[in-house]
């Protein structure tokens, strides 16, 4: 009988979101069982408070050996592999766990006791979708299941004593190092604006997206977080297959048609022979027009 579960995905923010359906399957289906989760440090605040995992190990990318050990002492009865890489695959074997799920496309797919054909780099099926597919092995049906993010009642409630003690109608967030006060905020005079570019946490950020009408982003993890919370969103995104949103579109309401959030696919441009995106040509009155509408729906 399968007790303790490790769900694995060592890669960024959006893709860790993006696999918490997987979690939700395995608690709907295995309501008793452990649910642990391996992910890098940075992304284990989206995890936290998520009544579907019940332990997250953090690889801070050490050896096989030192990764082998934190993973062995647990005794998983399975891995669920949603980005593999060589390091993790054999990690996952050495420490025995008796069933470890990933893709086969890759060499070291020979790590892995079940194995599921997907070349995710074609961008045919959301990753999301891709991500539960990997279940199949244990019996688990295919289920669409939304992206889960769970803030506390306080973190909500500090977000909104913030912007309600400075009268905010926009927040402009961003990473580390990005300048947005010199790049656009000059230009918006008019309007009491909170630039939360890299001075805020994930789970602060996600806290002030909870307060908002609509969120206006590219691709990019912050995006899904939004979704996630359920707050309407207007987004760009690259044409090309890798990076399409048939792929990485807000879940699961663009497999599905679901017109509450709004996207935006640039066009392609030839150059030299070559074909690449043309982000530029996605202009502003599109974007404005696309969150006016966004905006009078969640007013309907």
């Amino acid at each position: 009988m399968l007790n303790k579960f490790l769900v694995v995905r060592t890669d960024r923010l959006g893709d860790v979101l993006l696999t918490t359906p997987v979690s939700s399957a395995l608690r709907e289906a295995f309501p008793k069982a452990q649910i642990s989760w391996l992910v890098r440090p940075y992304a284990a605040p989206l995890l936290e408070h998520n009544p579907d995992v019940d332990r997250i190990l953090l690889d801070r990318g050490g050896s096989v050996g030192e990764l082998t050990a934190l993973v062995k002492k647990e005794n998983f009865d399975a891995a669920i592999v949603a980005y593999p890489r060589w390091r993790v695959a054999w990690a996952l074997w050495r420490a025995g766990i008796p069933v470890r799920i990933g893709p086969a496309s890759k060499w070291y797919s020979i790590f892995f006791t079940h194995k599921i054909w997907q070349h995710r780099s074609e961008g045919k099926k959301h990753e999301a979708d891709y991500n539960l597919e990997l279940l199949a092995p244990l019996g688990v049906p295919f289920k669409r299941r939304p992206a889960r993010f769970v803030l506390t009642e306080e973190e909500k409630k500090e977000a909104r004593k913030a912007l309600e003690s400075h009268r905010l109608s926009f927040v402009v967030t961003g990473g580390p190092g990005e300048d947005y006060q010199t790049i656009m905020i000059d230009q918006m005079h008019r309007v009491p604006v909170f630039i939360a570019a890299g001075s805020v946490s994930v789970r602060e950020l996600a806290a002030l997206y909870s307060c908002a009408d609509l969120v206006v982003t590219n691709s990019t993890g912050p995006l899904h977080l939004a979704v996630a919370l359920g707050v309407p969103t207007v987004s760009i995104y690259s044409p090309l297959a890798t990076c399409h949103p048939q792929r990485w579109g807000p879940y699961p309401a663009y497999v599905e048609h679901d017109k509450k959030h709004g996207v935006f696919i640039a066009p392609l441009m030839e150059t030299h022979g070559d074909k690449q995106e043309d982000m530029a040509a996605v202009s502003v009155q599109q974007v404005w027009d696309g969150s006016r509408a966004a905006l009078k729906r969640r007013l309907l």
